[in-house]
């Protein structure tokens, strides 16, 4: 008769008296596929294809490099790939589209690290010589900065420290994504240089006019989408 596998996992195998039943064969490798890790290409077709999902059902998303397992209520992330800190460029703009910033021969050190959803980051820009900080740029022209990965949602995503060329002098301030793919930095009205400085959003005129030499650091965590 039939015997049951040793790990309770709900198998069952037939005794050498059995007659054979393909049946049985395949029903267990049907049931034993559930059971180990299924891979998908990103979330949205493990979905389509795991409709009726069970409790400790687990499957690899090749997109996010990233083990998800489902809880019986949904899928959380259980281990994500690790590949370590890894570096990116961030697109520089403003919110205009006017009056663009260019790098230039700034040195640009900003890196990255997934682990799951989570994001942890660091942004340290000291610009150069051939710094463009966009010709006849306004205060409406609010700096952007691309993110790594786009943020689950919209709101404060870090801290912002803008200091002066010779680094005596410095204005903190939030890093924020008004929106999930980019951030802001703002400043308060501190007085970086020894003079009032304009307060708000920061552009190439604010918290103080930029130049060669100036930098701004930023560090946070914030959620993927």
């Amino acid at each position: 008769m039939p015997t049951s596998d040793s790990f309770g996992q709900g198998f069952t195998a037939l005794d050498y008296s059995d007659v054979p039943d393909l049946k049985v064969m395949g029903d267990g490798l049907m049931r034993m596929a559930g059971q180990t890790v299924m891979r998908f290409a990103s979330a949205s077709a493990r979905n389509a294809t795991l409709t009726s999902p069970v409790a400790g059902m687990t499957a690899w998303l090749n997109d996010a490099k990233q083990l998800t397992v489902y809880d019986g209520t949904q899928w959380i992330a259980a281990v994500t790939g690790l590949t370590g800190w890894q570096s990116w460029t961030p697109t520089w703009s403003t919110d205009t589209g006017l009056h663009l910033p260019v790098y230039g021969n700034a040195d640009v050190r900003c890196r990255y690290m997934q682990m799951g959803t989570t994001i942890m980051y660091t942004m340290w820009i000291q610009f150069g010589s051939t710094t463009g900080f966009g010709t006849g740029a306004t205060t409406s022209d609010n700096w952007r900065f691309s993110l790594p990965k786009t943020a689950a949602a919209t709101g404060t995503i870090g801290t912002a420290s803008l200091f002066l060329g010779d680094l005596t002098k410095a204005v903190m301030g939030p890093a924020v994504a008004n929106i999930t793919t980019v951030m802001n930095l703002y400043a308060g009205s501190g007085a970086a240089n020894g003079t009032v400085n304009n307060g708000g959003a920061v552009d190439s005129i604010t918290p103080f006019t930029w130049a060669s030499g100036d930098r701004l650091s930023v560090h946070g965590v914030y959620e993927a989408a």
